[in-house]
C-alpha cells in the first residue's frame, strides 16, 4: 500500500493533467452515490401476495365488462369512447408503501397511440372517487412511456409526460412492466430497466391494477398476464 501511494504521489498528481483526472474520478464517484441512492434494494420485496397467470377468473379482480379473462390472460379489448378500462385486483394490501406490482403485457390490434399499463390505486371510501385516484405507468407501441399521478380529473397528470425509451419492445411485441412503491418514491421499470423515478407521498394505500386508455376514439386490444405482487415482510 505505501509503495502503491508513493507511485501515485510521484507520477500521477504530477501528471499535468492530474487535476482533470482527479475531478473526473470524484464526478464518477458523486454519481454512483446518486444512482445507488435511487436503487430500491433487490431484497427488500421478499413476501409474494399474488401471482396470476389468469388460467381461471379470480373472485380478487373486479373485472367489468367489456374485460374479461381468455386465453390464459386478462383481455382489455378496444372500445368507442373516451373512457379508459380499468380491472382492479382486490386482494389484501394493508399498504403500498412498500410495494412491487408487476405484469406482462402485449398489444395485438388498435392504436399505437393508445397507452396501457399498471396503476396503483387510492383507496377511498367513495367508490367513484376511489377510480380516478391513482399512481400509473402506460407505454403505447410507438415506443413511448409516461408516468404520473391521477387526481380525480378527467385527464392524465403526467409528471413525466410521453417520451422514447429504447427499452419498450414496440408494436405488436411483448412488454414488462413493474411499478415499485418505496417509501416516497415511485419507480417505474420496463423490460428490467429502470426508466424512472418519481418522489411523491400522496397516495399510501389502496389497491392494484391494470388500463388501458383511448386515444381519439381508438383503443387497443391487449393482454395482461404474469401478475406478481410482493411487499416487504412486516
Amino acid at each position: 500500500r505505501l509503495k502503491l501511494l508513493l507511485y501515485l504521489r510521484f507520477t500521477v498528481f504530477r501528471h499535468p493533467l492530474s487535476k482533470y483526472i482527479l475531478c473526473t474520478f470524484l464526478l464518477l464517484l458523486f454519481i454512483g452515490f446518486l444512482t445507488g441512492r435511487t436503487q430500491t434494494p433487490r431484497d427488500i420485496f421478499s413476501k409474494t401476495i399474488l401471482e396470476d397467470k389468469f388460467k381461471a377468473p379470480s373472485k380478487y379482480w373486479e373485472i367489468k365488462s367489456p374485460a374479461k379473462v381468455k386465453y390464459g390472460g386478462l383481455f382489455h379489448p378496444q372500445i368507442k369512447s373516451n373512457n379508459s378500462t380499468l380491472s382492479i385486483w382486490d386482494g389484501k394490501i394493508k399498504s403500498i408503501k412498500y410495494l412491487s406490482f408487476e405484469a406482462t403485457v402485449k398489444k395485438i390490434n388498435g392504436s399505437d397511440k393508445s397507452g396501457f399499463g399498471l396503476i396503483f390505486q387510492s383507496k377511498s371510501q367513495n367508490k367513484s372517487d376511489r377510480a380516478n385516484n391513482f399512481y400509473y405507468l402506460l407505454i403505447n407501441s410507438q415506443g413511448e412511456f409516461s408516468m404520473g399521478n391521477h387526481r380525480n380529473v378527467n385527464t392524465l397528470n403526467q409528471n413525466i409526460v410521453w417520451k422514447k425509451s429504447t427499452t419498450i419492445n414496440q408494436g405488436n411485441k411483448l412488454n414488462k412492466l413493474k411499478i415499485v412503491c418505496y417509501g416516497n418514491k415511485v419507480i417505474g421499470w420496463i423490460n428490467n430497466q429502470r426508466v424512472e423515478v418519481l418522489r411523491d407521498q400522496v397516495y399510501s394505500y389502496g389497491k392494484v391494477g391494470v388500463i388501458s386508455t383511448n386515444n381519439e376514439n381508438d383503443g387497443v386490444d391487449v393482454y395482461f398476464d404474469n401478475v406478481i405482487i410482493k411487499t416487504k415482510e412486516s
